[in-house]
C-alpha cells in the first residue's frame, strides 16, 4: 500500500511539472507577442510621421468696408485667413525643417508670399465683398458661398496654381 502512494505522488509531481511548463510557455508566447505588438506598432508610427504633414498657419487681413451691390448698404468685415505651410514653404522653395517653428510675426504684417502679393489679394476681397448684396449676405448659406468665393479669389490672387488657402473666418460681419 506504501508503494501504491508513492507511485501515486510522483504521478501527481508530473502532473504538476506539466502545468508549470505550460503555465510558462503561455506567458512566453503572450509576453512575446506584447513586445511584438508594441515596438513592431511603433517603427510604423515613426515611419507615418515623417511624411510631410499638414500644417496651417493664420493671418489677419485689415478690416475691409464696402458698398454692397444694388443698395445703400454697406458691409464691414474683419476676416482671419487660414494657409497651408507646407504648400506656401514649396511654393516659396523653402525646404521643410519639423525641428524648427516659425517665428510668430509682427503685428499686423503678413507673411512670405502673402505680403508681396497684398494689393492684389485686397482687390481681389473688394471685388467679391462688393459683388454681394445684403440679401445673400443675411443667410448663413450666403456666408459660407461668400468664404468659398473669397477662399478662391484669394488664392487665385496669389499668383500661384497650388490652393495655399484652405480656409477664412469672419472675426467681424457688419451689415448696414
Amino acid at each position: 500500500m506504501a508503494d501504491e502512494e508513492a507511485v501515486e505522488e510522483e504521478g501527481g509531481g508530473g502532473g504538476k511539472l506539466f502545468l508549470m511548463i505550460a503555465v510558462v510557455l503561455v506567458l512566453l508566447l503572450g509576453g512575446g507577442g506584447a513586445y511584438y505588438f508594441m515596438f513592431m506598432g511603433e517603427e510604423e508610427k515613426v515611419e507615418e510621421s515623417t511624411e510631410p504633414q499638414e500644417k496651417y498657419d493664420t493671418f489677419v487681413l485689415s478690416p475691409f468696408v464696402v458698398n454692397l451691390s444694388r443698395s445703400t448698404s454697406y458691409l464691414k468685415v474683419q476676416m482671419v485667413v487660414e494657409y497651408d505651410v507646407v504648400v506656401r514653404d514649396r511654393i516659396m522653395g523653402i525646404e521643410p525643417n519639423p525641428e524648427v517653428e516659425p517665428a510668430p510675426l509682427a503685428d499686423g504684417s503678413l507673411p512670405p508670399l502673402f505680403d508681396e502679393r497684398a494689393p492684389m489679394i485686397k482687390d481681389s476681397v473688394i471685388r467679391v465683398l462688393s459683388a454681394k448684396t445684403s440679401d445673400e449676405l443675411f443667410t448663413e448659406e450666403g456666408k459660407e458661398l461668400l468664404k468659398e468665393e473669397l477662399i478662391e479669389a484669394v488664392n487665385e490672387a496669389t499668383g500661384v496654381d497650388d490652393e495655399v488657402i484652405v480656409n477664412i473666418y469672419f472675426e467681424d460681419f457688419i451689415v448696414q
